[in-house]
């Protein structure tokens, strides 16, 4: 057999393949396994920077998609969390669905604050503290004006920083015989019976004069003053999660605010409103609709002979939860009224031109009845009952 050169300088002995290395026969024998070990790391290291030399571009290119598809994934991961985050918030308020179902107390838990709320909206400045709740900063704590507009508080949780939860009461008809009480009604009117035109043909002629002569339809915009004022909390608290609420009127603006989705990525706002009105007519006039999965956001609360309530009928806006009370007798007396009224409404009108007419509306017996069924502080006394509405 041909001799050959030894490797590194070793005498010259025959060679064989083993272990695709090129190693002598005898090694066993006679070779130290730490020079093994280094022929064996030194021929893997002639490999790697053989293969590197020829695939260096490849791996390369490997390595920035490697890398670059961790970079995306990262920032997807991430933004994915954000986008959960800021929505988790409006699913707390959308669980509102359950008070078909509760009990009294989990009722009157939920329902109690918003309705506390909604009270010092109405009696602003005297404003009682409310548990877990604080009015948001100025200037969206308190809004309105004594002059006439749409009044409103915006509440935040003391938790916000984790539950993104905010309240927006609006204030419903100020009784007092003051000119903001005057703008309440005069709104009240152009919100629900369609405008100062409508009022040629009822028996509120008189009263929309007045109101012509008092105030500005701007004034009186309070469907678009609730608009604003919500779109100035939303852009506050961006990804928040807002309820709506309020009594009467305020009951109805949060229902219209509601149906006009001001927030399409989270979709309409819940709403908890007490004695609301009807307001079909209002949400034709706006163009504005609420689908069924709109309305079951909604809860109407309160006494099942309030002749608001009563007038809920006329277009789907929500779950309505009455309260099974006994009818007060001035109520089945302006509910006759009202029925004589509609019969004979061309007769009524020309004895009012002569000023011989009580409005059966104003009656003393739908006032008491309004003031026994209707009122807030009635509605607010029900709720610490031991008994809950039932809801449909």
């Amino acid at each position: 057999m041909a001799e050959h050169p030894g490797l590194y300088g070793s005498p010259s002995r025959p060679y064989s393949m083993r272990a695709s290395l090129i190693i002598p026969d005898d090694a066993s024998d006679d070779l130290d396994p730490s020079t093994v070990r280094s022929d064996v790391f030194s021929a893997a290291w002639h490999t790697v920077q053989k293969q590197w030399r020829h695939h260096r571009h490849s791996i390369l290119v490997g390595v920035i998609l490697v890398v670059c598809f961790a970079l995306v994934m990262c920032f997807f991961t991430t933004q994915g969390a954000v986008v959960a985050q800021s929505r988790a918030p409006q699913k707390t308020w959308r669980t509102i669905s359950h008070l078909m179902i509760v009990n009294t107390t989990e009722f009157q838990a939920f329902v109690g604050p918003l309705a506390e709320m909604t009270m010092n909206a109405q009696t602003w400045p005297r404003a009682q503290p409310i548990a877990g709740w604080q009015l948001a900063g100025d200037p969206l704590g308190f809004v309105g004006s004594v002059k006439g507009g749409m009044h409103a508080l915006t509440y935040v949780d003391v938790d916000f920083n984790n539950t993104r939860q905010v309240v927006i009461a609006f204030r419903g008809v100020n009784p007092a015989d003051t000119l903001d009480g005057l703008a309440d009604r005069c709104a009240d009117f152009l919100l629900w019976y369609g405008g100062y035109e409508n009022a040629k043909s009822s028996d509120f002629i008189d009263f929309a004069f007045e109101c012509q002569e008092k105030f500005n339809y701007r004034t009186l915009g309070y469907y678009s003053q609730a608009i604003d004022h919500t779109r100035s909390v939303l852009a506050a608290y961006p990804g928040a999660s807002i309820l709506l609420t309020g009594h009467g009127m305020g009951a109805g603006l949060a229902l219209l605010v509601s149906a006009s989705n001001l927030s399409p990525e989270t979709g309409p706002m819940p709403v908890i409103a007490f004695s609301a009105p009807s307001v079909g007519h209002a949400l034709q006039a706006r163009n504005l609709k609420m689908w069924k999965a709109e309305s079951s956001l909604a809860y109407i609360i309160g006494d099942r002979w309030d002749r608001e309530m009563s007038m809920t009928d006329d277009v789907m806006k929500g779950h309505v939860c009455a309260y099974e009370t006994p009818r007060p007798d001035s109520c089945a007396t302006c509910q006759a009224q009202q029925a004589a009224a509609a019969e004979h409404r061309h007769r009524r009108l020309l004895e009012h031109s002569k000023g011989i007419v009580t409005e059966p509306s104003v009656s003393p017996e739908c006032k008491e009845c309004s003031e026994r069924t209707h009122d807030l502080s009635h509605v607010i006394a029900l709720l610490t009952t031991q008994q809950r509405p039932y809801c449909t």
